[in-house]
């Protein structure tokens, strides 16, 4: 619903990455090297992909590329952005965390004592977006029950360096349906 909406609406093209270990793709493990390796191989094929698929060159225009993600999606258009800025126009981030270790402090403070031993993946977007030099749109749902919304709220504040930078925060907005909640 979510990718006809925005294309019905807005007249554009969607690339849409299925992570390991989600959706349709392999089952494997996820982890955050995995995943960053396939951050970059969207960013490898977006970069070029007439090397791939003459088709999807020819609807994509190189001047108007932007990464969007929710939630690790967000997290993953985040490093995205970072690690080829001059590739998009802008970035869009939707319900995201500051970083996994910020979330567990959230959600399961009692796992504070032990978290050093049992997390896996780091995921620092707060060590990220300080940095980032583009056009970024936060937007989170003020009643997300997975990620707190003062996470986005302080990833909006730390980016400093965007060229510009937009805040809206969806009332009534949950986990999964900022999007439609929030509407046009």
């Amino acid at each position: 619903p979510f990718y006809k909406l925005i294309t019905s609406t807005m007249e554009v093209n969607i690339l849409s990455m299925a992570y390991r270990g989600y959706s349709y793709s392999d089952k494997v493990v996820v982890n955050e090297v995995g995943l960053k390796m396939d951050v970059e191989a969207i960013v490898e094929f977006v970069r070029d992909p007439g090397s791939m698929e003459a088709e999807i060159a020819a609807a994509i225009n190189p001047q108007l590329i932007f990464a969007h993600g929710r939630s690790l999606g967000g997290g993953a258009a985040i490093y995205m952005s970072s690690i080829a800025p001059d590739l998009f126009r802008g970035l869009i981030v939707e319900n995201t965390f500051l970083s996994i270790s910020a979330m567990v402090d959230k959600l399961f403070p009692f796992l504070i004592p032990i978290k050093q031993y049992v997390l896996k993946i780091g995921w620092h977007n707060d060590e990220i977006v300080p940095d980032l030099r583009l056009p970024i749109f936060y937007v989170t749902g003020d009643l997300d029950e997975l990620v707190p919304h003062e996470h986005t709220l302080k990833l909006h504040g730390d980016s400093r360096l965007a060229i510009f930078k937009e805040l809206l925060v969806v009332e009534g907005g949950t986990h999964n349906d900022s999007w439609y909640v929030g509407g046009r």
